[in-house]
């Protein structure tokens, strides 16, 4: 028979309690970087999402003001002030050809500064309301000449159209080129 030594080979309780310490602080510390990962990315999921909207609301936009309906009629095709504006243009149906339709864009005041807000009805379909933008201020330029640097009003009455149309939410300018065909 083989003598047992009176020390035998193992962990003693307070190696295995700071292996236990040790390993839970790995644990918890890789949970938390989990979870800061995880709202990281929904942080960057909700900037894209108001990123696309803004660049949606801005092709929209463009889109509606470069196919302006120019036949000749008794309300002028395009006609506003500083915080609204009338377009009779041509919009994309859901069935995917172009019908004319009207188009209102406006910036609202709320509580929480200015909605620029579009109001699209067509002949055969009912008015959709979109919001479309946010910021603090907001307001619309016409485009009267781009000679020498360009000459712009804050309202536009006239028959002919402007030359472009400036969409400016805070520091942010929107400009929409008028096509005339020319």
């Amino acid at each position: 028979m083989i003598p047992r030594s009176r020390w035998s080979r193992g962990f003693t309780l307070i190696e295995i309690m700071v292996a236990l310490v040790i390993g839970g602080l790995a644990v918890s510390g890789a949970a938390g970087l989990l979870h800061a990962i995880g709202h990281r990315g929904e942080d960057f999921s909700s900037a894209a999402e108001v990123h696309d909207r803004d660049a949606n609301a801005d092709r929209l936009i463009r889109t509606l003001v470069s196919n302006l309906d120019l036949r000749p009629r008794e309300n002028p095709s395009i006609a506003g002030d500083g915080q609204r504006i009338v377009l009779h243009s041509w919009c994309t149906t859901p069935r995917g050809w172009i019908a004319p339709c009207r188009a209102t864009l406006m910036f609202e005041q709320g509580s929480g500064g200015v909605t620029l807000q579009l109001d699209l009805a067509t002949d055969r379909h009912d008015s959709v309301a979109l919001s479309v933008r946010h910021g603090t201020s907001g307001h619309f330029r016409y485009l009267v000449s781009p000679d020498a640097g360009g000459t712009w009003t804050e309202a536009w009455t006239e028959v002919t159209v402007p030359a472009a149309i400036a969409v400016i939410i805070d520091q942010d300018t929107l400009l929409a080129g008028v096509w005339t065909g020319g």
